[in-house]
């Protein structure tokens, strides 16, 4: 009697719930069909899918796994290492072997970046880790195609051939068989296609220089073709991509940002209201972090208009130490209160230029006159460049560029 009470016990440990979850095996993940994805066609990863070898349900993934970890890029460009629960991992309706994990609330945390590499690093390791101790390391695969990230119009009066500079979000390669791989919308909302005179193309970035047909402004927006550019793994452009505004200047011409956001603990203590930056010619200044009022200086385009102001031969050389430039900005609220001004000065043969073409930014640190960090709302730039030579004026922001006000908005996190 006893022996039967013992294996009548067994049994009921054997086909409850908890035992069944100790002895059940788990479900390797598929070594193929392992996807990062950008299904809103912006750049940014939004998706992961994975696929098991077997049939999967909620009640598995709950009592089996605990996590899965990756790397990815976040927006200021440096690896961070993505945790997530059992419970964040979906089942994919299309197949019961199918899961994904849904990353469209933490895409605006990534950089605009689709391709496998970031630095030397290769990425898309992806580990998942069961409740038993065991470990699966998978691979997945990049099922994100290329776009442009930003596109630098500069134009030149007529003087010298007009160049767009586009930044892709990875390494790409055009497709041969398209006679026109870019094209762009106008502001009435017309698509037309962009015809190069010439380019040269560095991996993830591309110089193109314009013919004289092209009517390409700063207020249109540009796309590759469809089907005309694709990255390593043969992901081609397609036509559910956005058009990318254009930006950009002539020369002497300045830019600032449309829209910032900032949190206050950024601000640290010593932080001065403004800073004249000297960056690299191709810095992303502004941007949605940085407001301020940028502008390209003794590049080839920028000598060479002062030269054609002054009636200056092309081999004669100018004195660095007679050129000044002076930046001048007031800032209001929307409802005209004062909120701060600054100015800045410096010359062309400053050291901090290193004998070299320079992005000059002057930068606003989004505190008010008294050093307080200023509140979101629509705030109002008044903006004066003045460049000299030798006392003779070259460009006065106000004459050459007409209005200088600019209107932009401050998100305060």
């Amino acid at each position: 009697m006893k022996i039967l009470w013992v294996i009548s016990v067994v049994l009921m440990l054997f086909f409850s719930s908890s035992f069944a979850q100790f002895i059940q095996s788990p479900i390797p993940l598929s070594k193929q069909e392992n996807y990062l994805e950008d299904r809103h066609h912006n750049g940014k990863l939004d998706r992961i899918s994975i696929k098991f070898l077997g049939n999967i349900d909620r009640n598995y993934l709950d009592k089996m796994v605990d996590s899965i970890t990756f790397d990815w890029v976040d927006s200021l460009g440096k690896l961070k290492t993505i945790q997530k629960l059992s419970k964040d991992i979906l089942i994919d309706n299309t197949s019961r072997k199918k899961a994904f994990i849904d990353l469209s609330k933490e895409e605006s945390l990534f950089s605009i970046f689709t391709g496998m590499e970031w630095n030397d690093l290769p990425l898309g390791n992806l580990s998942m880790y069961l409740k038993g101790g065991e470990v699966y390391h998978i691979q997945l695969q990049d099922k994100m195609a290329p776009l442009i990230e930003r596109a630098v119009f500069r134009g030149h009066k007529k003087e010298f051939i007009d160049t767009l500079d586009i930044y892709l979000s990875e390494k790409s390669t055009i497709n041969d068989s398209c006679n026109s791989f870019l094209e762009y919308k106008t502001t009435s909302g017309k698509i037309q296609n962009l015809y190069a005179e010439n380019l040269f193309w560095n991996d993830t970035w591309v110089r193109i220089f314009l013919d004289d047909k092209n009517t390409l402004h700063t207020r249109d927006s540009i796309r590759f073709t469809p089907n005309c550019l694709r990255d390593n793994q043969f992901n081609y452009t397609h036509d559910k991509q956005p058009f990318v505004s254009v930006n950009g200047f002539f020369p002497l011409d300045y830019e600032t940002g449309n829209m910032v956001t900032y949190h206050p603990k950024e601000i640290l203590q010593e932080t001065p209201l403004f800073q004249l930056k000297f960056l690299e010619e191709n810095a992303n200044v502004p941007n949605s972090k940085e407001w301020g009022i940028a502008l390209d200086v003794l590049n080839y385009e920028f000598i060479n208009k002062v030269k054609n102001t002054l009636g200056l031969k092309e081999n004669q050389d100018l004195d660095l130490d007679s050129l000044k430039l002076q930046i001048n900005v007031k800032i209001y609220t929307h409802l005209g209160n004062f909120v701060v001004s600054s100015t800045a000065h410096c010359l062309g043969s400053d050291s901090r230029f290193e004998g070299r073409p320079k992005r000059l930014f002057f930068k606003w640190n989004l505190m008010d006159a008294h050093r307080r960090p200023i509140g979101s709302g629509a705030y109002i730039a008044n903006i004066s460049v003045i460049l000299t030579y030798k006392n003779q004026l070259i460009y006065r922001s106000h004459i050459q560029q007409g209005n200088t006000t600019r209107i932009f908005g401050v998100k305060r996190r």
